[in-house]
Order: structure tokens, then C-alpha cells, then sequence
């Protein structure tokens, strides 16, 4: 026996061992993935709050290329607007590095560099006016209302630069030029965006950078705009590089994220704590779960820059957006729902938005009016696509205080597919219990029939020659031998009856099917002072032995289930014969029971749920009639064809 624990122990101690080699480094592995999710979508944040300060600007130069004053001096040339209009403050309080007026021939009318912390003017940098000579024909085209923005990559560093066309106050024309305005991303501007994201963030020029070879090794594994590189940092910090592209869609350089590695290294010390508890627990495994701090960023923006950030966030969405008018037509979706559908955004704004979903009888009331009447919601629908594919999507919906409704559309067909191959091998799993239970009660009767017909009549057989042995030598020192054996053999043939008894009840096999029921109501009323009457109308009922024994442990289950629960005084079991059927009816007038919605048994009522199992797999069903104060009545229907040999 020490032998065979110290194997044990041996193999145990290189189980544990394997886990404690295996499991650290998987957990340093999941750790990292994480750290660089994270890296990841704050690198993009730090991009797209980047593009916004750009947004910011592109209106900013509306307000004043929409100005009648503008619009006057560019037409008069009036000097006082220039000291009026410009004065110092304008650039320090709008933060501005470049301002210039250009005609629609391309000739600058007015452009001024301005360093707005040291508040000093300069003249326009030549690598800046470069891009003006190239920018005449872009001027003559541009649409009347857009204009242009993006970046720019200069020798003075990286420049958020936009161009609107000057209009009047009313957004009338003809266009008298262009304004031009821009930003440099200097250091105070990336301080700002790195306060916002709690982590540091740079901008690295191309042109700037573009004998760095680190900066350049950089750029060729950028494979798409929304591709984040992530590469160790010094000092225990991860970097996150994300791509800028300028205004002719070109690299204008990289946003540059650093985060300490506080993740990371919080993995290191918790694996640590893990192969401590291994060896302190006699190699006992213990499973760490490492709670993981989500980090909110509240940013004070105006009305459109949260605007363009929901918008962000909806574009960028695993899931389908709507947004849906009180009358239910579709006002916007974003490209996942282009997907989903295979419909373009211009084919399903203004379509009904339940007309891309399967509509039936079953639904009641129709999902769209349930959607306009109740808040939020999550409810699974077929999605019809426009090629006719059917796909099972989740849909969750808001109502806004503005009377429309927001909702989102989440793709569940795999799910669907693999909950219905559990259903099957549940039911598999079921089927496979009950013929188990079927072959137990065929050997327990065939165990039954050799006991009644071998085992029995061979200890009657002896116990008859004990006898005939014992009216052979009587009045001899034997006679209180004799009398101990006959004991020893009576008992065993009581024991015999009693085993048999329980293995098969003789009534059910000799008398059928009524008989036992009639024995088993007199059971119960006897033992539990419960009236049991059984009703048959005297119609033939030969049945199969194996539908028997289900019908009658399934009518006992329902009787215990009455003096458990029901607080009853009176039962009546019907058998009911139809042409092809059996009805079984077991009524009782107990307190009853609320029923689900849907009158179905579940797998969490056992009881009822192993009855109808097993009355499924002949081919019968179970129907369940209850209400609170009112009884209960329990319908087993089997298809009943008459045992020619019973």
C-alpha cells in the first residue's frame, strides 16, 4: 500500500510541479494581452482627441470666414479690420499659430505666424507658403461650404491646419477666398491631451524625424490607418504608436503613448503570491483572479465634440446602431448594421424598421410596437438580410427624451447554434438515463422471475426433505438441529418473496395495470389517511409490461407529490381509453400552484420533469392543469396499442 502512495505522491509532485511552471507564464501571457488592449485603445483615444482639436479648429475658422467683416475686407481691404478685428488677444485666445486670408486667385491678401504664449508675431514659415503654391488649384475647387483641415508636416514641427471659404453671415456667396487658420501640436498642446488620458502622449513629426531610424523602422508595420503598434518602453513603461496622416492622406508623423507597466508587474508579484500558496497548501491549486481597475476619463468638451465622440464610438461598434423615429422609421445606423444587413445606409434610412425582421404569430404584441412603448429592452429577433439570409440577433433599446429610440443590434446566431446542439444532447443524455431505467427494471425482473421460479421452489424442495429426514430419525439429539434448519429455510423463502416483491410487484405483472393502481390508492389511503378512488370504464387494457411499470411509478411519483405538497384529502386516478390512446388522470383537491406563462415543465420541478421524460420516450406527453385554491390535475396521454400477449 506505501508503494502505491508513493507513486501517488510522485506523480502528484510532477502534476504540481508542470502547474507551477505552466500556470505562471499562461498568467504573465494573459496579463500582457490585456496591458496591450489597453495600450491600444488609449493610443486611438489619444489620436482621436488629436482629430477633435482639429474639428474644434475647422469650426472656429467657420465663425470667422462666415463674417461679414471678412467678407467686406475682402473685397475692400480695409486696415482697420486688421487692428479692429485682429487684435493681440484674438490669437492668444484662440490659440492660434497661423492666420491667413487668400484670394480666389491665390493671391495672399493677409497672413501672419504668431506665437500665442510668447505673444510675438512672425512672418509665415516658407515651408507653410510652399503649400499655398500648391494649394491654388485646390483653392479654386474646393466646395463652397467644406473646405478643408487635416495636418501638416513642417520643419517647425506638426501643424492642425484648416481652410474654410469666406461667406457672408447667412452662408451666401460668391466665395471672396479662403481663411486659413492653424494650430501647431507644440508641447503645451500635447501636455493638454496627455492631462486628459493621465498618461504621456507625444507627436513625432515625419519630416522632423525622418533620419531617425527608429522613428522609421516604425512606419512600415503600419498596415492600416486604425493599426496600433505596440513596442516595451524604457523605464518600465509600454508604448503605443498610432499613424497621422496629413491632408493629402500621406504620414505626417506618430502619436506616441507611454503607460507604466503597473499591470504587468502586479501579474509578476501576484504569480509570486500563487507558487507561495501552491507550496504553503501542499501543492493545492488555487485559482487567482486579479481584479482589473477600469479607468473612466471625464473630458469637458462642448456639445459638438461629444457629438462627434458618440458618433466615434457608434462607427466603431462591434454591435448594429439605430437611431429610430416615434413612427418607427430608421434616421441612422452605423456601418456595422451595413454589414449585418447587406443593406447601404442610404437603402435603410427611412425604411420601417421592423420590415428587416421576421415577423409571426407567436409575436404578440409585434416587437416594433413593443420597442416604441417600453423602454429599454432585450429581445431576440430574426434578421432578415437583404440576400434573404435569416441571422438571430439581440436587440437592446432606449427611449430618449426627445421622443427617439436608440437601440443596438447584437449577432447571436452562434450562440443560437451551439444552445441548440446542447439541447440535442441533453435530450440525448436523457434518453440514453431513461433506457438505462428501462434496462434496470428488466433485469430486476428477470433477477425477480429466477428467484420466484429457481431460487423458491429449490428451498422448498430442501425444506421438504429436511422434513422427510426428520420423520426418519425422530426422538433423536438431531430434532433441535432439524427444527433450527427449517427456521434458516423458512426465512429465506420469506426473504425471497419480499425481494421479489420489490423487484417486480406480482399484482402489476399477474393483474395488470388497474389492479396496481387499486392496491396502490389502498396503500396510501391506509398510510396517509388520503382517500384514493380509481375510475375505469371496464375497456380492455393490455398493456406492455415495460408502459405498465412507467404508467405506475409514474402515477405513484404524482401521489407522493400530492402528500407533500398539496394538503389533500381526496384523489381520483381515471384511466381513460380512446381508439390508439390511454389517458391517465390524476386529480386531487389540494391547494394547487401557480403554472409558468408557457404551461411547460421544467428541468428544475424534477419530479414532474423525470415523469415526463420518461413518458416522452414512449412516445406520450404530459399536461399539467393547476390554479391556487383550486387542485390540481395531471393529463399523461400514451399512445396505447393492446399487448396481444399480456
Amino acid at each position: 500500500m506505501s508503494k502505491y502512495l508513493q507513486l501517488f505522491a510522485f506523480f502528484f509532485a510532477i502534476f504540481v510541479g508542470i502547474l507551477l511552471f505552466i500556470s505562471p507564464i499562461n498568467s504573465l501571457h494573459n496579463f500582457s494581452q490585456i496591458e496591450q488592449g489597453e495600450v491600444s485603445q488609449d493610443t486611438l483615444q489619444a489620436r482621436n482627441i488629436i482629430d477633435e482639436e482639429v474639428q474644434q479648429l475647422y469650426i472656429t475658422a467657420g465663425d470667422y470666414a462666415g463674417w461679414d467683416d471678412t467678407y467686406a475686407f475682402m473685397q475692400d481691404g480695409n486696415p482697420k479690420f486688421i487692428s479692429s478685428s485682429l487684435g493681440e488677444s484674438f490669437y492668444s485666445k484662440l490659440r492660434l499659430n497661423i492666420f491667413c486670408l487668400v484670394a480666389n486667385d491665390g493671391k495672399m491678401v493677409f497672413a501672419t505666424a504668431h506665437d500665442y504664449q510668447q505673444n510675438v508675431h512672425s512672418v509665415v514659415p516658407p515651408s507653410l507658403s510652399a503649400h499655398f503654391k500648391s494649394w491654388n488649384l485646390l483653392l479654386k475647387n474646393v466646395s463652397r461650404k467644406e473646405g478643408f483641415r487635416g495636418l501638416l508636416s513642417l520643419p517647425e514641427g506638426l501643424l492642425m491646419v484648416v481652410a474654410r471659404p469666406i461667406l457672408t453671415s447667412e452662408d451666401k456667396g460668391p466665395p471672396r477666398g479662403m481663411l486659413i487658420i492653424g494650430r501647431f501640436l507644440d508641447p503645451s498642446v500635447m501636455s493638454h491631451i496627455s492631462t486628459l488620458l493621465n498618461y504621456r502622449i507625444e507627436a513625432l513629426n515625419y519630416v522632423s524625424n525622418s533620419n531617425n531610424p527608429d522613428f522609421m523602422d516604425h512606419l512600415p508595420h503600419f498596415t492600416n490607418h486604425d493599426m496600433v503598434l505596440i513596442r516595451p518602453g524604457q523605464n518600465n513603461c509600454i508604448t503605443g504608436y498610432a499613424q497621422l496622416s496629413d491632408i493629402y492622406g500621406k504620414v505626417a508623423g506618430l502619436v506616441r503613448l507611454e503607460k507604466p507597466r503597473t499591470i504587468y508587474h502586479e501579474a509578476q508579484q501576484t504569480t509570486w503570491i500563487m507558487i507561495l500558496l501552491y507550496v504553503l497548501m501542499c501543492f493545492a491549486v488555487v485559482s487567482i483572479f486579479l481584479p482589473l481597475r477600469n479607468k473612466l476619463t471625464i473630458v469637458n468638451r462642448n456639445e459638438q465634440e461629444i457629438k462627434d465622440q458618440l458618433h466615434s464610438f457608434i462607427e466603431l461598434a462591434v454591435d448594429g446602431f439605430f437611431s429610430i423615429s416615434s413612427s418607427g422609421s430608421i434616421l441612422k445606423v452605423n456601418s456595422r448594421v451595413c454589414q449585418m444587413t447587406g443593406y447601404s445606409r442610404e437603402e435603410l434610412q427611412g425604411m420601417r424598421f421592423g420590415e428587416l425582421f421576421e415577423m409571426h404569430e407567436t409575436m404578440e404584441p409585434p416587437f416594433e410596437k413593443l420597442l416604441l412603448d417600453n423602454g429599454t429592452q432585450g429581445v431576440e429577433q430574426i434578421l432578415v438580410c437583404k440576400d434573404g439570409e435569416h441571422n438571430f440577433v439581440e436587440l437592446t433599446s432606449k427611449n430618449l427624451p426627445d421622443g427617439t429610440i436608440q437601440c443596438f443590434m447584437h449577432d447571436v446566431s452562434a450562440y443560437k447554434a451551439m444552445e441548440q446542439k446542447l439541447i440535442e444532447y441533453h435530450n440525448k443524455v436523457n434518453s440514453m438515463a431513461i433506457e438505462v431505467s428501462l434496462a434496470e427494471e428488466r433485469e430486476r425482473n428477470r433477477i425477480a422471475s429466477e428467484l420466484h421460479d429457481q431460487v423458491g421452489p429449490n428451498l422448498l424442495l430442501g425444506k421438504l426433505k429436511i422434513d422427510q429426514l426428520q420423520a426418519r430419525f425422530p426422538g433423536t439429539d438431531s430434532e433441535e438441529d432439524f427444527e433450527e434448519i427449517k427456521e434458516f429455510i423458512n426465512k429465506s423463502i420469506q426473504d425471497i418473496r419480499s425481494l421479489t416483491f420489490q423487484l417486480r410487484p406480482p399484482i402489476l405483472a399477474n393483474a395488470g395495470l388497474e389492479a396496481a393502481l387499486r392496491w396502490l390508492g389502498q396503500e396510501f389511503e391506509q398510510q396517509h389517511g388520503i382517500r384514493v378512488r380509481v375510475r375505469h370504464d371496464d375497456a380492455p387494457l393490455a398493456l406492455e409490461y415495460g408502459i405498465s411499470v412507467t404508467l405506475f411509478q409514474s402515477v405513484r411519483e404524482l401521489l407522493l407529490n400530492v402528500v407533500k405538497h398539496a394538503s389533500a384529502r381526496n384523489i381520483c386516478i381515471t384511466l381513460d381509453v380512446n381508439p390508439g390512446t390511454l389517458v391517465v388522470i390524476v386529480e386531487d383537491d389540494g391547494i394547487g400552484f401557480s403554472l409558468p406563462h408557457d404551461h411547460a415543465v421544467h428541468s428544475n420541478s424534477f419530479g414532474f420533469f423525470n415523469i415526463q421524460q420518461k413518458i416522452k420516450y414512449h412516445g406520450g406527453h404530459m399536461h399539467i392543469d393547476s390554479v391556487p385554491g383550486r387542485g390540481t390535475r395531471v393529463f399523461i396521454t400514451m399512445p396505447f396499442t393492446p399487448d396481444i400477449s399480456a
